[in-house]
């Protein structure tokens, strides 16, 4: 499979006044990431062939990054829990992709509230074996490794035995 990856980071941001301090403690940069998710899914980009044909995209918004510590963790199942431990999939209205966006925005409101960037992302796959494609979340741990996060059940759901191909990954 192919990729493609846009590193956001490097294009110039709008940028609103905000006198916020920011924490500068990271521990991954956007490449390290970037690895960590070719290696997961054994992405062997050449840049000819993802010019030529991008089957899988990756962008990435910052340049650096902060693990997933068990502190921060227990706190995105935290709320989780909180903001959609009561939802219930509906198609068309609230369904995967909803879910996802909803658990990401979680992930950006810790980062908010600890000043820190977390590696918390928003993956789409597709399993050719088992005939369907879905919206789902992803951190990068303290060990630097990619965990799978599903917010429709607000925990660790392993998705490799399903054999999956990464269609889309925004971190």
């Amino acid at each position: 499979m192919v990729v493609k990856i846009v590193k956001l980071y490097q294009k110039p941001r709008f940028r609103i006044e905000s006198g916020i301090k920011v924490a500068k403690e990271y521990d991954l940069t956007a490449d390290e990431v970037i690895d960590i998710l070719l290696n997961k899914f054994k992405l062997k980009p050449k840049w000819f062939w993802r010019w030529l044909t991008n089957k899988c995209r990756i962008y990435i918004a910052d340049p650096f990054y902060k693990t997933v510590d068990d502190s921060a963790k227990s706190e995105l199942c935290r709320l989780c829990s909180q903001w959609l431990g009561n939802k219930r999939w509906i198609e068309n209205i609230f369904d995967c992709d909803d879910f996802s966006y909803v658990f990401r925005a979680l992930g950006s409101l810790i980062n908010y509230e600890r000043r820190k960037g977390y590696a918390v992302g928003i993956i789409w796959i597709c399993s050719r074996k088992e005939g369907w494609c879905h919206a789902t979340n992803f951190i990068i741990n303290s060990k630097k490794e990619f965990e799978w996060f599903e917010p429709q059940i607000c925990g660790q759901f392993n998705f490799d035995v399903y054999d999956v191909e990464p269609i889309l990954i925004v971190i």
